[in-house]
């Protein structure tokens, strides 16, 4: 009864950092989009002028 207790523990204790990792890894990705769309952006603009 107690190991399985603890096992359970770790394995939600793990999948809450796995969803932590995935939801951060998600917003870098999408503020690392914003950057490269920004950058495009400004050089399209020196590129008119």
């Amino acid at each position: 009864e107690v190991s399985s207790n603890v096992l359970l523990n770790i394995s939600a204790k793990a999948s809450s950092h796995v969803s932590l990792l995935q939801s951060s890894s998600a917003t870098i990705q999408s503020s690392l989009l914003s950057i490269n769309t920004k950058a495009i952006l400004c050089i399209h603009l020196e590129e008119i002028n």
